[in-house]
């Protein structure tokens, strides 16, 4: 009896074990089935509904949703990007440019499942699309549970995790654009400690009072000014910083010399426009 009763526990660890190691698959297939419903979906980030798509550019955009059954289906737009697909908070798999379309997400096994899909790299030179998940047959939605919380970031390259996983210092424009992966930057991880939902308002090289080499183009401030969905609470306006607050801001006090003739600005005055 009692080997019976070991023999049936170790098939029920095996199989756990098993359920925890599977690959998570994610191929393209040729057509959304005509019978597939959508899925429930919640967005993290700004983001703009547009042409039965959702159209982003700032980074550090994020895609979830809930489902029973052992597989579900999502379609991406157009726009090189990269992707990180991931299932109950397992390890991703990265889609890099992607060709716009519908993908399967299986290898799954039956019950209830969380996907979601995090958008890795930055995209500045245009925004890209993603339309939403679907359900084949067989797979049906599920409830998403609100977050309580969300945090807004408001920084610049380091926040973005501009290049954050290349080995090396010196790298060409495309190195930088493969190796940079909000998804394993300071949003994302200090969002996960606080189970709370974030937005990433960064854009490499822009600046909260001056840009990066002081090249010419929207400091942080205009670029937040010129969104659609820009917070207009009045709690969330700059204040003057006093010689009381415990805050001292550190490594982004204009490191790098501004250019000749090029104008410095108090960094305790809040810029202009936010």
């Amino acid at each position: 009896m009692k080997s019976i009763v070991a023999l049936s526990l170790a098939a029920v660890l095996l199989a756990g074990v098993a359920r925890a190691q599977a690959p998570l698959q994610v191929q393209p297939v040729d057509a959304l089935p005509k019978d597939a419903a959508t899925l429930p979906i919640h967005v993290g980030g700004r983001v703009l509904h547009q042409q039965a798509a959702l159209w982003r550019q700032w980074p550090g955009t994020y895609f979830e949703t809930a489902f029973r059954g052992t597989e579900a289906l999502f379609r991406v737009g157009t726009g090189d990007v990269i992707l990180k697909v991931s299932v109950d908070g397992g390890a991703p798999v990265a889609l890099v440019k992607p060709a716009p379309g519908v993908y399967r997400v299986g290898g799954l096994a039956a019950g209830d499942h969380q996907l979601r899909i995090d958008i890795a790299s930055e995209s500045q030179a245009a925004p890209t699309g993603f339309e939403g998940f679907y359900a084949p047959d067989g797979t049906t939605g599920r409830a998403l549970t609100p977050r309580a919380h969300q945090i807004e970031f408001i920084g610049d390259s380091h926040t973005v995790g501009y290049g954050n996983t290349s080995p090396t210092r010196k790298c060409t424009d495309a190195e930088i654009w493969s190796t940079t992966d909000t998804s394993q930057g300071l949003p994302p991880r200090l969002a996960r400690r606080f189970d709370a939902d974030y937005a990433v308002n960064a854009i490499s090289g822009r600046g909260i009072v001056r840009n990066y080499n002081g090249f010419a183009a929207d400091t942080l401030p205009q670029g937040l000014s010129l969104h659609p969905v820009r917070p207009r609470n009045p709690a969330h306006r700059c204040r003057l910083a006093s010689a009381g607050d415990r805050h001292r801001p550190g490594h982004q006090r204009l490191y790098h010399p501004p250019e000749p003739g090029g104008e410095v600005e108090d960094p305790r005055r809040p810029a202009r426009g936010l």
